[in-house]
């Protein structure tokens, strides 16, 4: 009986059931094979690697994705929008305001974004950083196509960016219409 409590009071110990802040650990393939998803409900489809883990979709969320690195975890969303969404200067301050950060002109966005060929045509990624804070930093594409714009949101620490850019362009590069 002694030693069915102490194993009862460990796994609660262990579990510390009231601490929201748990600690995990991935462990990520070295070769990085990929998915396809071809969602005939959207108007595109796209390529993800294989151990990015499907999250939750929402009311905006057309995708979502848990993104396990040795840097921490990162959280990805797909949103798509008809037309130009609002505009590329209101989309970039928005996630701007997330960061504390200040608006920048239509100029400085101009300037700022960094200029891929993806298979639907040209887009650009901006990555969003509030050095103040290196809990949350953003890397984000806007992908315009015929009617509508993709909007690609990467979640993480700061320090983690630069090890999820490669696979970020290259899954912001994968999205092909839905034809």
């Amino acid at each position: 009986m002694n030693n069915l409590f102490f194993i009862v009071f460990f796994i609660f110990i262990g579990c510390n059931i009231e601490n929201k802040d748990y600690i995990n650990s991935y462990k990520i393939p070295k070769k990085i094979s990929l998915t396809k998803v071809d969602d005939n409900s959207l108007p595109f489809k796209w390529t993800a690697p294989a151990y990015w883990l499907p999250n939750e979709k929402s009311a905006m969320r057309s995708a979502s994705y848990l993104i396990p690195s040795g840097n921490g975890s990162a959280d990805l969303s797909v949103i798509y929008l008809n037309g130009d969404g609002g505009g590329l200067a209101a989309n970039i301050n928005r996630w701007r305001k997330q960061l504390k950060l200040h608006d920048l002109s239509e100029e400085e966005i101009a300037i700022s974004g960094l200029d891929q060929q993806g298979e639907i045509g040209s887009y650009r990624v901006y990555e969003i950083i509030n050095p103040e804070n290196k809990e949350s930093a953003f890397l984000c594409s806007i992908i315009p196509a015929k009617d509508f714009t993709i909007f690609v949101k990467l979640n993480t620490y700061s320090e983690n960016l630069k090890n999820l850019r490669t696979e970020f362009i290259s899954f912001s590069s994968s999205f092909n219409y839905n034809e």
